[in-house]
């Protein structure tokens, strides 16, 4: 399927000759709730916490042999879960300051 045969040049504005002005616009909705970013909760140690990246990795691998996940993605998704949850960790140095 050749697309190109089907697409035309695009010619030069040369000069605008009217600008019309907005008639009417849609009314917004009263917004009901702001979220605020929850800051982090969870104080663990780097053994607990090392613990806890190895449980998600063995995971994955569990989802990619269910056939759950394809393979392929298996580091991207476990990365991402792992950035999650690091986000949401106290270490006990930040908790002290």
């Amino acid at each position: 399927m050749n697309d190109e045969k089907k697409l035309k040049p695009v010619s030069k504005i040369k000069k605008v000759e009217t600008v019309k002005p907005v008639e009417k616009v849609a009314k917004i909705e009263k917004t009901e709730k702001i979220a605020r970013v929850k800051q982090p909760t969870v104080i663990l140690s780097p053994d607990k916490r090392a613990e806890i990246l190895k449980i998600i990795e063995e995971e994955a691998k569990q989802l990619v042999e269910k056939g759950l996940i394809p393979e392929r993605d298996q580091e991207v998704i476990t990365k991402a879960v792992e950035y999650a949850i690091e986000g949401s960790l106290v270490t006990p140095e930040e908790e002290e300051s």
